[in-house]
């Protein structure tokens, strides 16, 4: 694939955005003062080097004017190079790799659809869940779920009857039976 530069919109002349995932300082001329003294130098031209942020996402600080402005590399690159016709605010890495910006690998999206694409929601639950298992009182069928709440969409089930059934209030729910896994 060959690399493309584009201007980052309100940092024309500044930064340019690359659609492999790339940003970069453009080269200038830059008038300064010294002592009293005026005098110009040249900088930029080099492609920055991101930090990851608290998220695990790709950023940098961009200046203009003398402000700090800090920016995700995977916006900076749907911005420029990635279609969005129903106007969305969201950006997805479609093969969930927060380091991967390449603009083949980005697409808008809603918010709802960036929480359940791909693995996300089992990421999600795995981490913030406690495992339980579902019986099936009919067939003895066992199901294990990340949470509570996963059981209740997938069962199709009250979250609050699973929970009874866990602290021991209800014997079950749904012709289900709950534990702790």
């Amino acid at each position: 694939m060959k690399e493309l530069w584009k201007p980052i919109t309100g940092f024309e002349g500044l930064y340019s955005v690359s659609n492999l995932g790339k940003v970069r300082s453009e080269r200038r001329i830059v008038n300064s003062h010294e002592k009293g003294m005026p005098y110009s130098r040249a900088v930029g031209g080099l492609v920055l080097k991101p930090a990851l942020d608290n998220y695990g996402y790709p950023i940098l600080t961009l200046c203009k004017d003398g402000k700090k402005y800090t920016k995700t590399v995977h916006r900076l690159v749907a911005i420029e190079f990635v279609q969005n016709p129903d106007g969305e605010n969201n950006v997805n890495h479609k093969d969930e790799n927060k380091t991967n910006n390449k603009a083949s690998n980005l697409e808008w999206c809603s918010v709802k659809y960036n929480n359940i694409y791909g693995n996300g929601m089992i990421k999600r639950a795995k981490t913030r869940g406690i495992p339980i298992v579902a019986k099936n009182r009919q067939t003895g069928e066992e199901l294990e779920f990340y949470s509570q709440g996963q059981a209740a969409r997938e069962l199709k089930l009250n979250q609050a009857n699973i929970n009874s059934c866990l602290k021991g209030t209800y014997k079950y729910t749904g012709n289900y039976t709950f534990k702790y896994l």
